[in-house]
Order: structure tokens, then sequence, then C-alpha cells
């Protein structure tokens, strides 16, 4: 007679299994991924027109100046660390670094300030082609501190009124332009400035109307001589 077969008594091996995710937790991380890429898609896009807007400024003469370059507050040699080297050499450092000063010299090129979501400074630069139309392109940069006028021949006293929505200015020249009282009345509004620096033919009247609605601002001001005052009368 045969011998019965043996009966195995040890565990039966466990089958390999895949691992298995609840439909709650795939669809938390399908979200988790879509924003992340979404806001690297909008980052990559900024990015991209960025680029554009200081290649159509430095072609028009002017330039910009990154947040790493800029006097004020510079960004601290660890800051920029922070960020491995790989990914810089990836995405390029205007991925990270952000434009904080622009100089500009032309009207159209005033349409590009939109690109530049971090702009602290703004020069507008001694030139004919700079205008009203071009000063209305302010309302894009509500978050500017500091503004410099060149000398432009179509920026009078009225173009002032374009300022106004520049809520954050903190220091402000003017020095490039020949002002009268009527300009100072737009300046009134600006109550947030700390610094303004005009030349003009003023009037005490006109400037202490000005000191009055900024008390905190450090006016300088160059008063001209007006054409109807006559010269002293030499000392005997």
């Amino acid at each position: 007679m045969s011998q019965p077969d043996e009966i195995s008594t040890s565990p039966p091996k466990p089958k390999r299994r895949w691992y298995q995710f609840s439909l709650r937790t795939l669809l938390i991380f399908m979200l988790v991924c879509g924003v992340g890429l979404g806001f690297f898609g909008r980052k990559a896009e900024q990015v991209r027109r960025q680029r554009l807007a200081i290649a159509a400024i430095e072609k028009a003469s002017g330039g910009v100046i990154w947040d790493f370059e800029w006097i004020p507050y510079p960004k601290k040699a660890s800051d920029v660390a922070r960020v491995p080297t790989v990914w810089r050499s990836l995405l390029g450092d205007d991925f990270f670094d952000k434009v904080v000063v622009v100089s500009i010299a032309h009207d159209a090129e005033m349409e590009y300030l939109k690109e530049f979501p971090d702009l602290k400074e703004l020069d507008i630069q001694c030139s004919h082609e700079i205008s009203d139309a071009g000063l209305n392109r302010l309302r894009d940069v509500p978050q500017l501190q500091v503004l410099t006028v060149g000398m432009c021949e179509q920026i009078h006293g009225s173009s002032l009124a374009k300022l106004k929505c520049l809520e954050n200015l903190k220091s402000l020249d003017l020095t490039y332009l020949e002002l009268h009282d009527d300009a100072l009345e737009h300046l009134n509004a600006l109550t947030q400035l700390k610094e303004l620096n005009i030349v003009g033919d003023f009037s005490e009247e006109g400037l202490h109307k000005l000191r009055t609605a900024l008390p905190n601002c450090a006016i300088n001001a160059v008063v001209l001589k007006r054409p109807n005052e006559s010269a002293p009368a030499p000392a005997p």
C-alpha cells in the first residue's frame, strides 16, 4: 500500500499585493498635484512675459534692477543660496528673483509695467516721448514706493493728477520739472509721502498748503524767481 501524503503544516506564503489607496486619498493626491502644477504653470507664464518685457525695455534704452542688486533692500546672499543651484540652472534665475526697479523713456514701454508685480521704484528718464498717456499706466503698479520723473516736455502740472493711484508712494522726485502752484494741488492727495523734491515758481501760500496737507513729508522745494518780481534794489 502506498503511504498517505504528508499534510503540510507550514502556513501558506502570502501573495504579493499592490499598495491600495482609498478613493478619497487618490482624490486628495490629485488635487495637491493639480494645485502644484497650476502654480508652476502660472509662474512659468509670468516669467515668460517678464522676459519679453525686459527685452523690450532694454532695446528701447531702458533697464531693470533685480532685488539682489537694489541698494535700499538688497537680498542677502543666504536668501539666494536657499534655492538649489540645480533648480536655478533648469528654470533660470528670473524664476526666483524679482525685478524691483525699472527705468523707462517711452510711453510704449510703460505698458510693460504690469509684468512686474514686485516693482518698487520707477525712473522715468528725461524724454519728449513720455506723456499723460504713459502716466496712465501707473495704475498698473499701485505698489510703487519710489518715483523719479525726468525732464519730460509733455508732462506738466496737470499731469500729476495721474499719481493719485500710487497709494504706497513714499518718495517722489520732480526736480527736473518746472512746476507752479496748480501742480501742488495734485500733490496734496499723496498723504503717504515721506520725501518730496520739487522745483518751481511757488508762492508761500501754495507751499504752506502743501506742508499742511503733508505733515509727515520732508518737502525740499526750490523756489524760482517769478517773471513779474523785480530784482531787489541795491543797498546804498
